[in-house]
């Protein structure tokens, strides 16, 4: 069985590399809580691929889009998230740069 998730990481996130790195696990650690939503998941995977966001696909299921904190806010606006992502959403600072991830299990 294939999982879809998706999940807010740090864009600077020494635990994995956006350059080329070892594709066996090269995935950010998740800040916020992780959503199975296979929609949104293939969304990051569009926004990587049309480049709409400065993004990549870093390991063989994960691809990773760097956002503020407006366009996470704009990527959940008209989904239903569970009670813990809108209050860790609450949290983000306008000032800082996330990884917005999409990882495939």
């Amino acid at each position: 069985m294939t999982f879809y998730d998706v999940y807010i990481a740090q864009s600077d996130d020494p635990s994995y590399t956006k350059d080329d790195g070892d594709w066996s696990g090269n995935a950010p650690a998740a800040l916020s809580p992780v959503l199975y939503d296979r929609n949104r998941f293939h969304r990051i995977c569009d926004m990587v691929a049309q480049g709409e966001l400065p993004g990549k696909q870093t390991d063989w299921g994960c691809w990773v889009v760097i956002v503020d904190k407006k366009q996470v806010l704009d990527f959940f606006k008209d989904v239903q998230i569970p009670r813990q992502m809108a209050e860790f959403l609450k949290s983000l600072k306008d000032s800082q740069s996330y990884a917005l991830v999409a990882r495939e299990l």
